[in-house]
């Protein structure tokens, strides 16, 4: 019997690491354990009984799979110093050449005519090769001009940002980041650009998803509204324009019936929708989860609603298949010697960056990735690339860097970019393990973990799992 019950245990966290909206269902206590473990037994190679692997289902529950993350979200938005929606972004996609590189340190003269510092990101993509740019819509055009237009890949308005800063010591608490990515993707929300470093973790999106987002996390940290930031008054903006404050929290049922409530609530969570599809769904605890989340009276109605959904699968299969091809069809690289620079806010510090010619190198292999926030500025990048652009800046105390830390970057197909939940899935991945991310920056197809070196191995192991499965002894293996 002990070797069933450890053969049992050893097929549902396989099940479980293969089918990430299944492992979602049970995390929310949403699972119907019997419907799940025949679902296992039916689908999977080896003989163990359906109650050898319900027993191994309530043992993984009990051992505190029930959303084990969502607290750590939750604190880090509830201790949120900060919480706003910034509208009016774009992105900018230069080709990755000597003539572009040439002429970025004219930037520097656009940023310095900004009356308040916006935040701006700069990041190299190896994979396209490509330079993504990240600001106010307003400062774009002038961008552009700063180089020849056959070097401009795609120019993407009516973005805004998400922004939370916290003193919640994410850096320093494994799950915090991938607790926030996860939270979103729950919801459907593709983040074309994240950022998560020191204590401060920004969404770029375009403007409906960001306001969604916006709404979600203002809920989760249970925080009254705060206004949402102006665009500022740049050339090719409007000063003012204000039509992403009208946000409205999912609390609110407007008098639907427990159809549309049900209805709604699906629509937005692709894992729960999988999870129905697939018939391993507790209809109570999910109608529950439901009317607790929307604020909702009449969880009966919710749940009768639940029990005549007849949701049809989508023509391309369940959202979780699309995430694991995905997954899969993704690379992992491991950059060692990489550190981290963090400094005070000052435009001169980001033109001497961008002039230093420091990210400059002639076979294009290197990470080089500068956010700047109204406050600050941090610069990522491999460790010989530290004391060129130290010397551009010259000797400050208020200038640190640190080294010993190593990036894992994970490049993925195309269709990442409309499929949720990836980056959660990759970042979770680390977070059961206790593996930390120091930051955490996800741009187009590419994402980067950055750890302290000492975990980089460990984090390879995990994410190699995840990604390459094959590899992964498996329970009746040859």
């Amino acid at each position: 019997m002990p070797a069933r019950s450890e053969r049992a245990s050893v097929r549902v966290r396989a099940y479980l690491d293969d089918h990430p909206s299944v492992r979602r269902c049970v995390e929310l206590g949403i699972a119907n354990d019997a419907a799940l473990a025949r679902r296992i037994r039916h689908e999977g190679i080896g003989r163990p009984s359906v109650e050898a692997i319900a027993v191994a289902l309530r043992r993984v529950e009990r051992a505190g799979s029930h959303d084990p993350l969502a607290p750590l979200a939750a604190e880090f938005v509830e201790r949120a110093g900060s919480l706003q929606l910034v509208p009016g972004y774009g992105v900018l996609r230069l080709r990755d050449e000597d003539p572009v590189w040439n002429r970025l340190g004219e930037l520097r003269r656009v940023l310095a005519g900004t009356q308040r510092p916006p935040s701006v990101l700069l990041h190299v993509e190896e994979a396209s090769p490509c330079i993504s740019i990240l600001a106010p819509e307003g400062l774009l055009p002038r961008a552009r001009r700063v180089v020849p237009t056959r070097y401009v890949v795609s120019d993407t308005r009516g973005f805004a940002l998400v922004v939370v800063e916290s003193d919640a010591a994410a850096r320093d608490t494994p799950g915090v980041l991938a607790a926030l990515s996860g939270h979103l993707s729950d919801r459907g929300l593709v983040p074309p650009l994240l950022v998560a470093a020191e204590g401060r973790f920004t969404f770029a999106a375009p403007a409906d998803r960001a306001r969604a987002a916006f709404a979600s996390l203002r809920e989760l940290g249970r925080a009254a509204p705060p206004a949402p930031v102006p665009s500022e008054p740049l050339s090719g903006g409007t000063p003012g324009r204000n039509e992403e404050a009208g946000v409205v929290g999912n609390g609110g049922t407007n008098g639907r019936t427990g159809a549309e409530v049900a209805r709604d609530y699906i629509a937005t969570h692709p894992s729960v929708a999988d999870g129905l599809a697939y018939g391993i769904v507790n209809f109570t605890a999910l109608a529950r989860r439901i009317a607790g989340e929307v604020g909702y009276g009449n969880a009966t109605a919710v749940e009768a609603a639940l029990r005549r959904w007849r949701g049809t699968r989508v023509r391309d299969g369940p959202e979780e298949r699309r995430l694991l091809e995905v997954v899969h069809g993704s690379r992992i690289e491991v950059r060692t010697r990489v550190a981290l620079v963090n400094a005070p806010h000052t435009w001169r510090l980001v033109g001497r960056i961008l002039e230093s010619g420091a990210a400059r190198a002639p076979d294009r292999r290197r990470l080089f990735q500068v956010l700047q926030s109204p406050t600050s500025v941090t610069l990522l990048c491999d460790e010989e690339l530290v004391d060129p652009v130290l010397r551009s800046v010259g000797p400050r105390s208020s200038i640190s860097a640190e080294h010993g830390l190593a990036a894992i970057i994970v490049r993925s197909p195309a269709s990442i970019v409309e499929t949720p939940g990836v980056l959660a899935y990759l970042s979770q991945a680390l977070a059961r393990a206790a593996l930390n991310c120091v930051e955490l920056m996800s741009v187009q197809l590419e994402s980067t973990f950055v750890l302290r070196q000492r975990d980089a191995l460990d984090a390879f192991r995990v994410l190699s799992e995840v990604v390459h499965p094959a590899e992964r002894d498996r329970p009746g293996a040859a």
